[in-house]
């Protein structure tokens, strides 16, 4: 925050952080404004990973506390920016981002490309265009490993 205050212009920005640790299959992560990512276990539970910050910029004490999270093979971890579920339906409803959790949790059995299409797939659909009007940002990565994190 000291090293990149808001502009006059007001700009700022957003990040999420996470360090995956191999030795022990845990994810250390953070964020600063920006939606928590969505991880999504083999069972199809999720949680979000991170919560309600400032974004960078807003105050040079503000501090981004990390936490961890224990990572099992076949986990899989969802980013993305606001505008994949910041989307209007014709009635003005939000697709928000309990829906897009829960849509997370639906695609499980999909394997991963196929679920990210899906994603993408149901934001458009939601908001009945095809053109986003919204940066649309989505990652996903699936951890696969054999035993002790190996």
């Amino acid at each position: 925050n000291r090293d990149n205050p808001m502009t006059d212009q007001g700009e700022y920005f957003t990040s999420w952080v996470g360090v995956y640790q191999r030795s022990t299959s845990t994810l250390c992560y953070a964020n600063a404004g920006h939606p928590g990512g969505v991880l999504v276990g083999t069972a199809g539970r999720s949680q979000v990973l991170g919560r309600k910050t400032w974004p960078v910029g807003f105050g040079p004490d503000t501090a981004y506390p990390t936490s961890t999270v224990p990572i099992q093979s076949g986990d899989r971890l969802y980013l993305f920016s606001d505008g994949i579920y910041e989307v209007m339906n014709s009635e003005m409803d939000i697709w928000g981002q309990a829906r897009l959790q829960h849509f997370l949790e639906d695609i499980t059995p999909r394997n991963m490309a196929e679920g990210m299409r899906a994603v993408i797939e149901k934001s458009r659909a939601w908001q009945d265009q095809s053109v986003f009007h919204d940066d649309v940002a989505l990652l996903g990565i699936e951890f696969s490993f054999g035993p002790a994190g190996s």
